[in-house]
């Protein structure tokens, strides 16, 4: 029985397609708050923007190319393959997340809430705002 189990479970888990590119941001708030997720994923020639509880949303629907291409031009110009993170450990601010996954690359780096972020370092924020108003425009 147990066999047949894993055998089933083996041939389910190659079924599931692997995501060629996905870039997720995720808002970790101070207590009380609710978290929010959006992953922008591609499995082959077709990508998605999956948000959860991104201002009362919870839904996943396919991106048009231009606006994906659009997307990764932009945080690849702005340097997301190179960022570090930009979190005091003893902050009490909530933080973003942001991860960038393509093959056997990735990146992940976390930025502090509510501080002000000047010079080449406002390039955190403008990829947080970036993939904010990506989903905004296909939601509303």
């Amino acid at each position: 029985m147990k066999i047949i189990i894993l055998i089933l479970l083996t041939a389910r888990a190659s079924v599931i397609p692997q995501a060629d590119y996905r870039l997720s941001l995720t808002y970790y708030p101070l207590p009380g708050s609710r978290k929010w997720i959006i992953s922008v994923v591609r499995v082959g020639d077709t990508a998605f923007i999956d948000v959860k509880n991104f201002r009362g949303i919870t839904s996943k629907k396919k991106i048009p190319t231009g606006i994906y291409l659009d997307l990764l031009h932009y945080v690849n110009r702005k340097g997301i393959w190179i960022l570090r993170d930009y979190h005091r450990k003893s902050s009490q601010n909530g933080y973003y997340l942001i991860e960038v996954k393509t093959g056997t690359y990735s990146n992940s780096f976390r930025v502090e809430h509510g501080v002000p972020l000047i010079g080449k370092n406002t390039r955190y924020l403008e990829i947080i705002r970036h993939i904010k108003n990506t989903a905004k425009l296909l939601y509303e």
